[in-house]
């Protein structure tokens, strides 16, 4: 045997994981929400986003990202991200079961949830939904797209019927018209149907956009 073979190995750990909430659970608490920031944010910052909803109805969950870094270099805020294309199998599934883990104990609650993404966290979004398949009200990508290696004919169906929500902003540097163009038809292949909605704005979560959606496509529309 040759002794100065390298042996790439892996185990399992414990790891802790970090996650925040808006408002509280309670009889009032219509929606619930799980929601996964974009690539170089922080799940506490992120989640100020929703300070706009009525949270006597809305209750948000925000897991952050496992992987950690400083945004400029070595120093600057620290910011996190889902993955990279490094063992990206062993990542999504990390963070897929993290996913769950922080919304596991709300799933028999009388509410309708939300689950949003922004950016890289559409994609964390719907890879939990694919393997978990929670019972869903509504999904909102917001300024991200589907993965092309969802499972379809695992997750197909659980799309179909829920109610999708593409959101981004006209000035969207990432979402170019060929990008879009790709992105629909993708869809549209999928016969997947979805809202689509645009504002004038650019890769970011709007605030006031957002409060604006929404109070004119979820309240009051449960499933």
């Amino acid at each position: 045997m040759n002794q100065n073979k390298i042996i790439h190995k892996k185990i399992k750990i414990d790891k802790t994981a970090h996650y925040y909430t808006l408002g509280r659970y309670s009889e009032t608490t219509k929606f619930i929400w799980l929601v996964c920031h974009g690539y170089g944010q922080t799940a506490d910052r992120f989640i100020s986003k929703f300070d706009v909803l009525d949270l006597e109805q809305h209750f948000v969950i925000a897991p952050e990202g496992l992987s950690r870094f400083y945004w400029n270099g070595v120093t600057g805020h620290v910011v996190a991200s889902w993955m990279t294309r490094k063992d990206r199998l062993d990542e999504i599934d990390d963070h897929v079961r993290f996913l769950h883990a922080t919304i596991e104990a709300y799933l028999n609650k009388n509410a309708n949830f939300i689950f949003f993404g922004f950016s890289q966290g559409c994609a964390t979004i719907l890879r939990y939904l694919e393997r978990f398949q929670p019972v869903s009200a509504h999904i909102i990508l917001w300024a991200g797209s589907i993965p092309k290696d969802l499972d379809f004919a695992k997750v197909g169906h659980y799309l179909r019927e829920s109610k999708i929500h593409m959101v981004y902003g006209e000035e969207d540097q990432f979402l170019t018209p060929e990008v879009l163009r790709t992105e629909l038809q993708f869809i549209a292949d999928q016969n997947i149907d979805l809202h689509r909605h645009t504002y004038p704005g650019t890769h970011r979560v709007d605030k006031k956009e957002l409060k604006k959606y929404v109070d004119a496509n979820i309240l009051d529309q449960s499933v």
